[in-house]
């Protein structure tokens, strides 16, 4: 479907709440029909690299040698780089919401090793899993908080576009 198309269905502010770029329809043999959609590769490929990157940061082993800082270091500008091209896929309006994408994916990356790296402590094998917690706990809150921050932002966005309209409305008076 073209974007002209998509505009013009009724779940229109869904679709471009959460990005969608492309919408599959399959029919059901019952006549119904399963609708889904995507977003972007590239927005779906840069978030699973940042959830990667996040996963291998926190598996650094030591922080206190050279080769440790190093790999940090490296790391961290890696993932600045896929921050920044996650933000450029969102658009210059849109960072907010690309920011909360990023974070989502980060978490959500960090709850994967938990239970990876519980997984391998239940059959005996020697891991370190408390930065992984720590980092769980503390990405809790900013996640809660970003999210709150954007879905603020974009209801003051909303109702300002209302005023601006409602504004243009109003007959002039001279």
């Amino acid at each position: 479907m073209e974007k002209d198309d998509l505009r013009k269905m009724k779940r229109w502010p869904i679709i471009k709440e959460f990005g969608i770029k492309k919408i599959h329809m399959i029919p059901m043999e019952d006549g119904s029909v399963l609708e889904y959609g995507t977003p972007s590769g590239e927005e779906v490929a840069l978030l699973e690299l940042l959830g990667l990157l996040v996963q291998e940061m926190l598996l650094i082993r030591t922080l206190v040698s050279k080769s440790g800082l190093w790999k940090l270091f490296t790391v961290s500008l890696e993932t600045l780089s896929v921050l920044r091209l996650i933000a450029a896929t969102e658009g210059p309006l849109k960072v907010m919401s690309g920011i909360r994408k990023a974070v989502s994916a980060s978490f959500e990356s960090v709850l994967v090793l938990e239970r990876k790296l519980a997984e391998e402590a239940r059959k005996g094998v020697a891991v370190k899993i408390r930065r992984v917690k720590v980092t769980r706990r503390l990405m809790q809150p900013l996640a809660a908080g970003i999210t709150m921050a954007t879905f603020f932002k974009e209801w003051v966005d909303s109702k300002t576009k209302e005023m601006r309209k409602e504004k243009q409305a109003l007959p002039a008076t001279a």
